[in-house]
């Protein structure tokens, strides 16, 4: 998502995640650590502190952490823009890990994938899965494990984030 200024792209990125995990969890706290000018290494991006978020009274949490690149950028879409580097969403509930969804190259593991850690037989297992966005994981929260939304117009939250990430993104 782009923007003229570093700080306006950062935050243009930020925008739907903030509104996306506003579904389920209203009075989280996304922590950028600083990260709003370009830097040779990544910039990170934690939900809570790096603390899983209870989503309302339904037993599950929800953590998030990113790491993202601001790049300079030579077309027309804007000035700047953000590039995702890895990401890691997991929803818990009481006895752990339920899914994880992950990205992170720099481990050796080169694919976006998830983890079913329940599964004793499989919980170290890198099941494919193709780039996820964070609406996709709130969604599924919310439609399969039981998580009530926390605004009535969550649907159109987001299917509007997800359709923006879909037009921004850079990579698949």
């Amino acid at each position: 998502m782009p923007g003229r200024r570093p700080a306006e792209a950062v935050e243009s990125f930020l925008a739907p995640i903030r509104e996306a995990i506003a579904c389920v969890a209203p009075h989280a706290y996304l922590n950028v650590k600083g990260g709003y000018h370009p830097d040779k290494n990544p910039n990170a991006l934690i939900l809570n502190n790096g603390e899983a978020v209870r989503l309302g009274r339904s037993g599950k949490s929800l953590a998030v952490k990113q790491q993202y690149d601001i790049v300079e950028e030579e077309e027309e879409r804007g000035s700047y823009r953000v590039t995702t580097r890895s990401y890691i969403y997991s929803l818990r509930d009481s006895e752990g890990e339920i899914i994880g969804y992950h990205f992170h190259p720099e481990s050796g593991v080169e694919f976006c994938h998830a983890h079913f850690r329940k599964s004793p037989e499989y919980g170290k297992v890198h099941f494919p899965t193709g780039r996820v966005a964070i609406e996709e994981v709130v969604a599924m929260a919310i439609r399969d494990l039981g998580v009530r939304p926390q605004r009535s117009d969550y649907g159109a939250v987001l299917k509007a984030g997800l359709d923006e990430f879909r037009e921004w993104r850079t990579w698949a």
